[in-house]
């Protein structure tokens, strides 16, 4: 599973710089799904959480996106797919070059 994380963004002097999205982390592993008890009426609930597995500062630097208003989204990948790759972030000026500047 990645991580993407879409955040607002700020320039040097401090102006609204619009937002930016990025593959944060890559290959998360997933420690739990939770959910609530199934019941007669609802045999598989749904997924009310995800526990992962992530190094301390990957954990924090995710905790600080959400406390400042951050968007986390989640991908699914292969588990055959363990290759990490480079995506450049996207942001407003990049969003319509790649695809409104033809």
């Amino acid at each position: 599973m990645d991580l993407l994380l879409t955040i607002q963004v700020k320039s040097p002097d401090g102006q609204d710089g619009g937002k930016a999205t990025a593959i944060t982390l890559q290959n998360i592993e997933v420690f739990k799904v939770l959910r609530p008890q199934a019941t007669e009426e609802e045999k598989q609930p749904k997924a009310t959480a995800l526990l992962f597995s992530m190094k301390p500062e990957d954990a924090v630097m995710v905790k600080f996106a959400k406390d400042t208003g951050g968007t986390i989204d989640f991908t699914l990948r292969s588990p055959l797919d363990e290759d990490t790759f480079k995506a450049p972030a996207v942001d407003d000026a990049e969003l319509l070059r790649r695809y409104y500047a033809r």
